[in-house]
């Protein structure tokens, strides 16, 4: 005879308290306001993000060029320390001269979104000029260049708006110090000062 229990089947509490302390710990915020991290000069903000970029960027790009253009193993260092030079700087230059000239993510996050798909655009033109440039240099042939500067743009313009999002949400804050100039604060530099004096 077969005595059935009424079981009833539970799902113990203590199966959940990890996921439960993990979310816990990334959504609460904590109570006693923590010290905000110093600010980083333009300069130093601009390298940092520079780096996390095209540490990501550069790393797909290296198989994208073994990939679609047929590189060599040879032709494939020449390609990385190029890339990685002439990206590296286009970046660093656009970051910087973003956050001296250009609007400030900082406001709402409704304009962080707007700048940010700005700056991705942006971006895009100054990298993809320097992507054909470079690959067509390496190949020669217009199709495979078109097909790595489409392949690379996906890629990238993805990798662009998470370093963006990233930098936004956990990066340290900037010092722009005043900006070139604004409507609320008039140029920098005032303009008398740039008149020379008799």
């Amino acid at each position: 005879m077969s005595c059935r229990r009424n079981e009833r089947r539970t799902f113990p509490a203590r199966s959940l308290a990890p996921a439960i302390a993990l979310i816990l710990c990334l959504v609460h915020a904590p109570s006693a306001k923590a010290e905000e991290p110093a600010p980083l000069s333009v300069w130093t903000y601009s390298f940092y993000k520079t780096v996390t970029y095209e540490a990501v960027v550069n790393a797909a790009d290296i198989p994208l060029y073994r990939v679609m253009l047929g590189g060599t193993l040879a032709g494939a260092g020449l390609f990385t320390a190029l890339n990685v030079t002439t990206a590296a700087a286009a970046y660093y230059v656009h970051e910087v001269a973003w956050n001296l000239f250009g609007p400030s993510m900082q406001e709402s996050t409704s304009t962080a979104v707007n700048v940010g798909i700005e700056k991705v655009l942006l971006y895009r033109v100054v990298s993809t000029a320097r992507n054909l440039a470079l690959i067509y240099a390496f190949s020669g042939s217009i199709t495979a260049t078109l097909g790595f500067a489409v392949a690379s743009n996906l890629l990238d313009a993805t990798v662009y708006a998470a370093n963006e999002y990233a930098w936004y949400t956990f990066g340290p804050p900037v010092d722009v110090g005043q900006k070139a100039a604004s409507p609320e604060t008039g140029p920098a530099i005032p303009i008398a000062a740039l008149i020379p004096k008799p």
